[in-house]
């Protein structure tokens, strides 16, 4: 504890041009990123069709950072022994359980559209 108290005892906040480059690069994720999913899986528990929805809002934001091919990649692996996108019924208990009130319906059929 008196090594956790003595790290914080020369604390000073971020100076104006570091709040400055934090905030430039948010807006940057926030640009390339496609969801802010938090991979909570409140979703999935809901999910009849037992529908791998946070790794696929994870290939989503993956095809945002790193390009298509990349969230193809993780989306093949993640839902190699089922829970595609495309199986959704679209009964949207999953979007009633997200905290983050993702349309989770919408951007499945996207990764399906993308992935599948």
């Amino acid at each position: 504890m008196q090594d956790n108290l003595e790290t914080w005892r020369t604390y000073e906040p971020l100076a104006e041009d570091e709040l400055a480059t934090l905030r430039l690069a948010k807006e940057k994720l926030d640009e390339l990123l496609d969801n802010p999913c938090t991979n909570c899986q409140y979703c999935m528990k809901s999910c009849p069709m037992d529908i791998r929805i946070a790794p696929i809002m994870e290939a989503l934001n993956r095809a945002g950072m790193y390009g298509i091919p990349n969230g193809k990649n993780w989306f093949g692996f993640q839902t190699a022994a089922g829970g595609k996108a495309s199986e959704c019924i679209q009964c949207f208990q999953c979007e009633a359980a997200c905290p983050q009130h993702i349309e989770i319906v919408g951007k499945l059929q996207r990764a399906a559209e993308l992935f599948e």
